[in-house]
């Protein structure tokens, strides 16, 4: 969405929102005065909330490989049994990082990440 003003005013609001206003160059008089309050999130960035998550191989024997397209912050990551009991936690914090299963039973795994739920094989 684009809007123009002239002889604009903004604020920062605490919350993060911009608040804009002005008026617009279309019109003229008091009564067209154009106010605007943006919803933006200063510390969202829409690339790294869609991150690309790879696992492989599944289904595995036990190691399973999360490879992760931006790898610049760690992400906690949690995987429980399909009962919902937590089988492990951890970081990710390379761009790739191995989980180690070997240890459990075969079965349906769910690895949990800020932003996703994958099904993992065991066999």
């Amino acid at each position: 969405m684009s809007i123009e003003f002239v002889d604009t005013k903004s604020i920062l609001q605490s919350d993060g929102k911009i608040v804009g206003l002005g008026y617009s160059y279309w019109y003229e008089g008091p009564e067209d005065i154009i106010l605007v309050r943006y919803n933006n999130n200063a510390l969202s960035i829409p690339e790294f909330e869609n991150q690309k998550i790879t696992v492989y191989p599944n289904p595995s024997n036990g190691i399973f490989t999360i490879e992760r397209e931006f790898y610049s912050e760690k992400e906690a990551y949690q995987i429980t049994d399909v009962t919902g009991k937590i089988i492990s936690t951890g970081e990710l914090g390379d761009k790739q990082t191995q989980i180690d299963l070997s240890a459990a039973q075969s079965g349906v795994y769910f690895l949990r990440t800020s932003n996703s739920v994958f099904r993992l094989l065991k066999n």
